[in-house]
This record gives structure tokens, sequence and C-alpha cells, in this order.
């Protein structure tokens, strides 16, 4: 039963439920929604993971940008104990 001409959608997907019994246009109308809703719901998933691992990443570079500053710190604090400890051992001499 295609549409007429002179048909609109609408009044073609009118006639035809109308011709249907409810359960099949119920049927009809869940799995359309599922067939619309379904690929943005899976869109807004990955979106959400790649939001996510972004975040992740720049937690990760802040952590790291602070662990080698601290190692840096206490390199140089070892530097000038040693430096110390190796000018009162010379003097010593």
């Amino acid at each position: 039963m295609p549409p007429s001409k002179d048909e609109t959608t609408k009044q073609f997907w009118a006639r035809w439920a109308a011709n249907q019994g409810a359960a099949v246009v119920i049927l009809s109308a869940v799995l359309y929604a599922i067939y619309e809703s379904v690929p943005k719901h899976i869109d807004a998933i990955k979106q959400g993971y790649a939001d996510l691992e972004r975040s992740h990443r720049e937690e990760r570079q802040s952590r790291d940008t602070l662990f080698i500053e601290e190692l840096r710190k206490e390199r140089e604090l070892m530097r000038a104990m040693l430096d110390k400890i190796d000018r009162r051992l010379t003097a010593g001499e």
C-alpha cells in the first residue's frame, strides 16, 4: 500500500496504523524509538569515556610534573648536603 500522490507522509502512516492491530502499532513505535535513541546513547557514552580519558591524562601529567619537580628539589638538596660534607672533609685535611 504505497502512499498516493496527494497523500502526505503523516497521512500514509495514519492510514497504515488504522489498518493494523494495536500490538503491531505499539511494537513498531517501540522499535522506532529504540532505532532512533540507541545510537544517540552510544555516542553519548563514547563521548563520556573520551572526556574521562582526557581528564585522567591531564591529571597524570599534572601529577608527573609535580613528582619530577619534587625529585629536582631533592637532588638539589642532596647536592648541597654533599658539597657541605665535601667542604668539611677537604677543610680538615
